[in-house]
């Protein structure tokens, strides 16, 4: 998709008129949560957006412009100032604005869903945060998606936290509502505030400074999912920081 002169210009004021200044990097973020579909139970691929606050946060202060994106989301972010801006409540968000800004942004932070396939379509980079659809994990374009951070599993029984290779020989991640889980003894724990910092250094580790982060310390894990799936990623991994917060986990 190439925009003509007269779309540039037009998509340009509108990036304007939302407090962009020019030559600023543009950083896309997003939340799935229950609101698009009106859904009377939690989806477990839903996530609370105050989460995404101190990683917004430090980009902005960073002078990166932070675009919150999305249709018909239940929550407004609290933490909108200089270089963040909750568009998908803006007067500006319309169809082309969607497309125009998603064109211009560097990389997204966001749950998984629909509006993933954006970046896809323009070739941008993204991180999936709170992932917990194993079974699908190979429809991620990994091309596009070399981090993801996965939700946690806890036992609410002992309270303890489950294993992942646990998680894959109950097929937990086949459960698509929290309810349900609850039924079979289980929740799951969305990521923090700093997990989902950490991961979005890393990331500017990778895309600005040209940073190397091995995975063969995540062989053993993407070892267990092949088993399960005949498919292991080349390119697409865990979050570092949250790997090595989380090791007992992964083994």
């Amino acid at each position: 998709l190439k925009f003509d002169e007269k779309e540039i210009q037009k998509g340009e004021k509108s990036l304007l008129d939302l407090g962009y200044k020019k030559k600023q990097k543009i950083v896309c973020f997003a939340n799935r949560d229950g609101s698009f579909w009106d859904e009377d139970s939690k989806c477990t691929r839903n996530a609370n957006i105050s989460t995404f606050k101190k990683s917004i946060n430090y980009l902005a202060d960073k002078d990166f412009f932070n675009v919150r994106m999305g249709r018909k989301n239940s929550t407004k972010i609290d933490f909108e100032k200089k270089n963040i801006v909750d568009y998908c409540f803006s007067k500006h968000a319309s169809d082309f604005n969607d497309f125009y800004i998603f064109s211009r942004c560097d990389f997204l932070i966001t749950t998984d869903h629909g509006i993933n396939e954006f970046t896809t379509f323009f070739r941008k980079k993204k991180i999936v945060i709170n992932y917990e659809a194993f079974n699908k994990l190979h429809y991620l374009d990994e091309n596009f998606t070399p981090l993801i951070l996965p939700k946690k599993y806890q036992d609410l029984k002992t309270k303890k936290l489950l294993p992942y290779k646990k998680v894959y020989e109950k097929k937990l991640y086949e459960i698509n509502y929290n309810e349900d889980l609850n039924k079979l003894g289980y929740d799951l724990i969305d990521n923090t505030e700093e997990e989902i910092y950490n991961c979005t250094i890393e990331m500017i580790e990778m895309l600005y400074n040209k940073t190397i982060f091995e995975k063969k310390n995540q062989n053993n894990f993407w070892k267990i999912h092949q088993d399960y799936f005949q498919w292991k990623p080349k390119l697409m991994r865990i979050g570092n920081s949250f790997f090595n917060d989380n090791l007992d986990l992964f083994c």
